[in-house]
């Protein structure tokens, strides 16, 4: 089933992880990525874990429905995309594209240089849509480093100035 929000107000608002309607959308990610990845190898940030880091957490609205995400966890001079998500029914509808054009912004906002993020080329639509959106592979860093799996590491100059 799509959804429209032609004719409806969408808003981009900051968010607190551990709100309960923050939260269903949380599991109902973490469902999503254990279809493509094996529990080990998926890092499943959680609403407590974003509340103790220096991080931001921003939501999508369709006529005042929360129907996606997307954060950042602050770390040296770059900023880590994380949680990213859109329920099924909103896709296809610019949603990501305009949260990541806000995570950006936090981004630019707070002096960072790089934007960095932790894929998978399973996740065909995202993996499209990182690249299309100016992200480019790069190796592991922070505390993928010395992981075992193969995933897809990008990182996406901001150019602060």
């Amino acid at each position: 089933m799509s959804i429209f929000c032609k004719d409806m107000k969408i808003a981009i608002k900051k968010i607190t992880p551990t709100d309960d309607e923050v939260k269903k959308l949380f599991k109902l990610l973490d469902a999503h990525n254990m279809i493509h990845c094996p529990p080990e190898e998926c890092h499943l940030t959680q609403p407590d874990e974003l509340e103790r880091i220096s991080s931001i957490l921003f939501g999508v609205f369709c006529g005042g429905t929360l129907c996606g995400m997307a954060g950042l966890k602050f770390i040296d001079d770059y900023a880590e995309v994380s949680r990213m998500f859109i329920l099924e029914e909103y896709r296809g509808k610019g949603f990501a594209v305009r949260l990541l054009n806000e995570l950006e912004g936090e981004a630019r906002h707070r002096r960072k240089k790089f934007l960095k993020l932790e894929t998978s080329d399973k996740f065909e639509a995202a993996y499209r849509l990182y690249l299309k959106y100016g992200f480019n592979l790069c190796k592991p860093f922070g505390e993928y480093v010395h992981v075992t799996y193969q995933h897809s590491y990008m990182e996406k100059n901001i150019n602060i100035e």
